[in-house]
């Protein structure tokens, strides 16, 4: 936590981070920075999601399941380890607040990308079949353009990398999430869905539609 926090601290002086109103915030949010970028843009290098536009209720659910080891608590997950580590001694009024500030900043979505995750996923009539599935497999809970459902506490997706998205339905497949007794009800049913409902190539694919480094909107498809 302390390393995290001091290189955070380290980007405020070069970082944009601070709106009006959150001072008191200002060391949480420089430590997420360290991470997730001065914008909450998030890192594929440093496979930190993008927070900026994410719901609100579910990164504070996320933020207070890290701080209660309801996750992160998998040997194997060390991204979910460090942001345990991160959470500590919040509190729920920190988290509340601190969620309400990534959700309201600018989010980058998969809308008007040109990157496609797989050559495959241009080829004529891909596209459209490649959305079908995705609001088939996904759409019902977290938006038919990935925009996410808060009455069922299902985040937004078009504005999380393929790679990320890739590494969670892994961790939801083989247990590092939503297989524990005390883990939060919307993963125990994702683990569900990754292993034992989930075939690869079609969640891939789902992935690659609605992925910010997907193709939505190129002009590309039938």
């Amino acid at each position: 936590m302390r390393t995290l926090t001091l290189l955070g601290l380290s980007l405020l002086a070069c970082s944009p981070l601070h709106a009006e109103g959150t001072a008191e915030l200002d060391p949480l949010i420089s430590a997420c920075a360290g991470c997730h970028g001065g914008h909450g843009e998030g890192s594929a290098e440093l496979g930190a999601p993008a927070l900026a536009g994410q719901l609100s209720q579910y990164l504070a659910r996320q933020l207070s399941g890290f701080r209660d080891g309801r996750r992160g608590g998998h040997p194997a997950d060390l991204g979910g380890g460090t942001m345990s580590g991160a959470s500590v001694g919040m509190s729920d009024e920190q988290i509340q607040a601190l969620s309400s500030y990534y959700a309201q900043l600018p989010a980058l979505t998969s809308t008007g990308r040109e990157a496609a995750p797989d050559p495959d996923s241009l080829k004529p009539g891909r596209r459209a079949e490649d959305g079908e599935i995705y609001r088939e497999v996904c759409g019902h809970c977290h938006g038919q353009d990935g925009e996410g459902y808060p009455a069922m506490g299902a985040p937004r997706l078009d504005i999380l990398d393929a790679a990320y998205l890739r590494r969670q339905m892994d961790s939801y497949a083989s247990g590092q999430r939503g297989s524990e007794r005390d883990d939060d009800l919307q993963s125990v049913w994702m683990h569900d869905v990754a292993a034992h409902d989930g075939d690869r190539e079609i969640l891939q694919r789902a992935i690659d539609y609605i992925a910010v480094d997907g193709y939505r909107d190129t002009g590309a498809g039938p």
